[in-house]
């Protein structure tokens, strides 16, 4: 019968499947090689400041019922709404038809984007560029840098590299220009680059089609289109008298004595 021991090099039994000795383990925030583990995220937090704050949470929603609804719904998967896709959308959003167009078709050309709905959602929920600068700014200090520009994706968005300061009006300026840039994309349905016929409302037309072609392109949506300025006209030549009785009469001073 096989022994369950061997002998060891001072002869003792030992046992054969005697566990080697390993070094002291690491602590649970710290790596193999003693490097600082990154902290896990926690859910809602967006700029990896290690926080989430009620906004943050209110963005993850959004998000979430968004996502969820063009899971559910769009069928062909194009990021549209459209026709049946529409009333099934509204089921899921336990709607009508009507209220759920009326509530997220931004253009009311009878189509809902991705985006459209996204961005109104945040709307109904409040969701400025201002109060999410608030949430974002923990530290008060007016402007988001180090931890709250943390997460690389969420400055990517700022146009920044992460820990790179931002300040407020850098940030609300940066969200009002992507929501128009968003806009104009989902609003051109042919990617014409113009906005024109059933994408766009007559009133906001006549606002700012400012070259009158009864379309809007991205320069006229985001309101940088100017028109270019007329030549100034030349100077007019000095009028020349030709008859001498036509000429204005010219008066001399008229000078008078010094009194005594």
């Amino acid at each position: 019968m096989a022994s369950a021991y061997n002998l060891n090099a001072q002869g003792t039994p030992a046992a054969r499947n005697a566990p080697q000795q390993q070094g002291p383990k690491a602590p649970n925030n710290r790596d193999s090689k003693g490097a600082a583990r990154p902290e896990p995220r926690k859910a809602g937090d967006i700029n990896g400041d290690g926080k989430a704050t009620r906004v943050e949470r209110k963005m993850q929603a959004v998000e979430k019922k968004t996502a969820q609804t063009f899971r559910k719904a769009d069928r062909d998967g194009n990021g549209e709404l459209a026709l049946k896709e529409l009333a099934r959308a509204a089921r899921i959003s336990d709607m009508s038809r009507n209220r759920f167009l009326a509530r997220h078709d931004e253009n009311d050309d009878g189509i809902v984007a991705r985006g459209e709905q996204e961005r109104t959602l945040q709307e109904r929920k409040g969701l400025t560029p201002e109060k999410q600068f608030k949430a974002f700014d923990r530290n008060k200090d007016g402007k988001l840098s180090g931890k709250e520009t943390r997460d690389g994706k969420f400055a990517q968005s700022l146009g920044v590299k992460p820990r790179e300061a931002v300040t407020r009006q850098q940030f609300v300026d940066t969200r009002n220009d992507q929501k128009l840039r968003a806009q104009f994309s989902d609003y051109d349905r042919d990617k014409n680059g113009l906005l024109e016929g059933k994408e766009i409302q007559s009133r906001v037309l006549g606002a700012k089609d400012i070259d009158l072609n009864k379309g809007i392109d991205l320069e006229e949506w985001l309101g940088i289109k100017k028109l270019p300025t007329p030549p100034e006209p030349e100077p007019s030549e000095p009028e020349i008298f030709a008859d001498p009785e036509l000429e204005p009469e010219v008066f001399e001073e008229e000078v008078f004595p010094e009194l005594p």
